[in-house]
């Protein structure tokens, strides 16, 4: 078995970017977990615990998927948190891509993994990037950083190039994950 995602990857100057991001947000969140600037990226579909023999299935899956799509630029913007400020428990950095095609691209490879018994995701699809996991929120910090950092909700954290879309095993170790690139699907 191997713990599998579908995602675009990040350059890594845009990665030390975002690194630079989480040290200013670390003070305001003490109680979380952060993704090691190496790991972030965007996730299109998480397909979990996967038998290896169902790999060449999902491989070929999200090659039809997304071969149809010209590569396009996303913005990343705005630091926000789900499920809300009062009490966040994931804090991210948005996605936004000029006529969506960021969200027809996890539209189409939702619909190709479906007939292999990953079911679509029943919760509409929010581009962001993880950059930590919230264990225990203090309002007072949370405020303070509203207060403090507002600008950081809609600052432009960088560009990226989507030409491709990879397919990652996840392994999980207690300094956290470790993502190895399985397959890339170029787009058109």
């Amino acid at each position: 078995m191997k713990r599998l995602f579908v995602a675009v990857e990040l350059p890594d100057d845009v990665k030390q970017g975002l690194a630079g991001l989480q040290r200013v947000l670390r003070p305001y969140f003490e109680d979380a977990t952060w993704v090691r600037p190496e790991s972030l990226h965007l996730t299109l579909k998480f397909l979990g615990e996967t038998p290896e023999d169902r790999i060449p299935a999902i491989r070929d899956a999200c090659e039809r998927a997304v071969r149809p799509f010209p590569a396009f630029s996303l913005e990343l913007r705005g630091v926000g948190v789900f499920p809300d400020w009062r009490r966040p428990r994931v804090l991210w950095v948005g996605a936004r891509s000029a006529d969506d095609p960021l969200v027809a691209l996890h539209s189409a490879v939702e619909r190709a993994l479906e007939p292999l018994g990953y079911p679509p995701e029943t919760r509409p699809f929010v581009p962001h990037l993880t950059l930590a996991r919230v264990k225990q929120s203090h309002p007072a910090a949370v405020q303070k950083f509203l207060e403090r950092e507002k600008a950081a909700l809609e600052r432009s954290y960088g560009i990226v190039r989507v030409d491709r879309v990879t397919l990652f095993e996840s392994r999980l170790h207690p300094q956290g994950a470790v993502y190895t690139p399985l397959a890339h699907f170029p787009l058109a």
